[in-house]
């Protein structure tokens, strides 16, 4: 098949689907109620750029996410949680756009293209639902930020790295991590002095500019240990706690459902282009990030499923049903049928509709359906590839 002709079928359906389930299908919890909610930090960040209070006091990390609570202020809306909904739509529209380039790129046929859109607009922590469900977060301008991020890669244009950093670097503080790994790419690509020098650049100015926020919006009694104590701090709990590792792992399945068993589908995976290496690079990068940068693990492991579930769909035979197959047996995992559930009125349902909450006895159930469909489709896969040979 052919890739839709400039993706306008595809992105006007997704903005579709967008539209109709941030505004019919999912409701949004009182979060006031939730004192560990992330939405306390972007709403007391947002009430000072909208002039409601006089000084910015907000927590680090989330003193350094200032760019969509300043959006957020700007718009003409009485509720703010109303104007978090609509610039994060915004952002998933663009990431969703850019995602669309990306596949274009690599030639995906239509039924590749309007599968992932599909599995990643119908999952339950994927680019819609989740982020309708919280809306006061950052998170669909970080999917953004890694899918402009790989298509500058994928296109060589290394000249917007610069204005593209300074931007994102307000929006999540990962996005330091995320082009200091473009820049070892580039060297490991064997690119020229001038791009190397250019993505260097970017990467110098990135960290001036996280030091600038942290001084400007540092907000009283904020305890800003830094990003490496909260990764040493997030690395402790992992080594002193198995449970943990557990719980990621099932939130991994959660995310890829039978995707890892596509390794298994081509020899392929062995002679990586550089569309295949900058693809792995930065999603192991996002994944490991995943499990180091807090207990939320579903929902950050997700930031890395684009980007792994488009190498895994590039290296097998566009005709073949194997990839369909992986995306199929992964369905269970979607929460297709009904709402993600208030925490507030049914916590249980909550927690287990999630890994890394709950009783760790509601972690089984994901671990073995995870491990049984990917062991049986990496048998299939295996063989199948052997015998093509």
């Amino acid at each position: 098949m052919k890739p839709l002709p400039r993706f306008g079928m595809v992105y006007l359906a997704f903005v579709g689907l967008a539209c109709l389930a941030a505004f019919v299908l999912q409701p949004i919890p009182n979060f006031e109620e939730l004192p560990l909610a992330d939405y306390h930090h972007y709403l007391a960040a947002f009430d000072y750029f909208a002039g409601y209070v006089d000084a910015f006091e907000v927590r680090y990390p989330y003193n350094q996410r200032i760019l969509i609570s300043w959006l957020a202020a700007q718009l003409p809306v009485a509720n703010p949680i109303h104007a978090f909904l609509l610039i994060n739509l915004v952002f998933t529209m663009i990431g969703a756009y850019f995602w669309l380039k990306i596949w274009g790129f690599l030639k995906f046929s239509q039924l590749q293209i309007i599968a992932l859109l599909l599995f990643f607009s119908l999952h339950f922590a994927g680019w819609l639902r989740l982020h309708v469900f919280d809306p006061v977060s950052t998170d669909p301008a970080q999917m953004a930020i890694y899918s402009i991020g790989i298509y500058l890669m994928l296109y060589r244009k290394y000249a917007y790295f610069l204005p593209f950093a300074l931007l994102a670097l307000p929006i999540k503080e990962s996005t330091l991590v995320l082009i200091f790994a473009f820049l070892l790419l580039a060297i490991w690509l064997g690119e020229s002095k001038k791009n190397i020098t250019l993505i260097a650049v970017a990467v110098l100015l990135t960290f001036i500019e996280l030091i600038v926020i942290n001084a400007q919006f540092s907000g009283s009694g904020t305890p800003s240990k830094g990003a490496i104590y909260s990764i040493y701090n997030n690395l402790s709990l992992l080594l002193n706690d198995p449970q943990l590792l557990l719980r990621w792992i099932a939130a991994f399945f959660v995310v890829f459902g039978g995707i890892p068993a596509l390794v298994f589908s081509s020899r392929k995976y062995w002679e990586w282009d550089t569309a295949d290496k900058i693809l792995v690079i930065t999603g192991l990068s996002i994944l490991t990030l995943s499990l180091i940068g807090g207990q939320d693990y579903t929902r950050l492991i997700m930031f890395s499923a684009p980007v792994l579930f488009t190498f895994g769909i590039k290296n097998v035979d566009k005709e073949k049903w194997v990839w369909m197959l992986s995306l199929l047996v992964s369905l269970p995992f979607l929460h297709l049928i009904g709402h993600i559930y208030d925490p507030l009125k049914k916590r249980e349902e909550f927690e287990a509709l999630f890994p890394e909450y709950g009783v760790i006895e509601g972690v089984w159930s994901y671990l073995i359906y995870g491990v049984i469909v990917n062991l049986t489709l990496a048998v299939i896969f295996h063989f199948l590839s052997r015998k093509s040979r």
